[in-house]
């Protein structure tokens, strides 16, 4: 327990949800934010209803992980509902339906990070602890983005001025945003789609905390506004 870091140490005492209706995902899961995230107590659950029951829970839980296939659950419309009815509660998608537009309607409804179930045990452990440190994760293979643009020096955390941890690739279109480039613009720059563009916009936009481009640069450049 000595070697805690500080986010593990956020984590102690904490409730957790892991909403999937297969066993071996709610357990595997579950042990992750045992072990290794410290939470102190995972609810299962195994249908939308159980969710909902579970997230009106007292303590009430401060993360939740979903699979969009849940029975119920009505993929991304699901997502909306959550986070509509549970503002506070960190929510994450890890779903074996990990298409380009569930993935880019998951993080528009407001999930604050897409695991696709292909990850590695250890991928999926990363993207939590990058999510538990106040990111928004998208997966970094998401199907418009062309292979070799976005390494994983380009993923690498960075700390904002706000306090809000972005990715490089986020901080670069937010830089851009700035500069008073179009979304095509910066696609162009950065040799990614447009879609790519908007989802690390809004991506950054809540790991902020803000809600328009304005707020984003302010947040990120302060001494810019006289």
């Amino acid at each position: 327990m000595d070697d805690l870091d500080g986010a593990a140490m956020a984590s102690l005492g904490s409730v957790a949800v892991v909403a999937d209706d297969q066993e071996f995902w709610r357990t595997g899961i579950a042990s992750m934010l045992k072990r290794q995230l410290h939470f102190s107590k995972v609810v299962h659950a195994v249908s939308f209803d159980q969710l909902i029951d579970a997230l009106q829970s007292d303590p009430p839980p401060s993360l939740a992980t979903v699979e969009l296939s849940l029975p119920g659950m009505q993929s991304y419309v699901g997502v909306r509902q959550l986070r509509g009815q549970f503002p506070s509660v960190r929510l994450i998608v890890i779903s074996a339906t990990a298409d380009r537009e569930t993935i880019l309607q998951s993080l528009a409804a407001g999930t604050h990070g897409f695991i696709p179930k292909r990850f590695q045990g250890s991928e999926i452990l990363a993207a939590m602890k990058l999510i538990q440190q106040g990111q928004v994760f998208v997966p970094p293979d998401l199907p418009d983005i062309p292979e070799g643009c976005e390494s994983e020096q380009d993923e690498a955390p960075f700390l904002s001025s706000a306090g809000s941890a972005l990715t490089r690739r986020q901080r670069d279109v937010i830089q851009l945003l700035a500069e008073g480039k179009s979304n095509k613009e910066i696609a162009s720059i950065l040799q990614i789609t447009e879609g790519t563009v908007k989802v690390h916009v809004n991506a950054a936009f809540r790991a902020l905390g803000v809600h328009n481009r304005v707020s984003a640069v302010v947040a990120l450049n302060p001494k810019q506004i006289n």
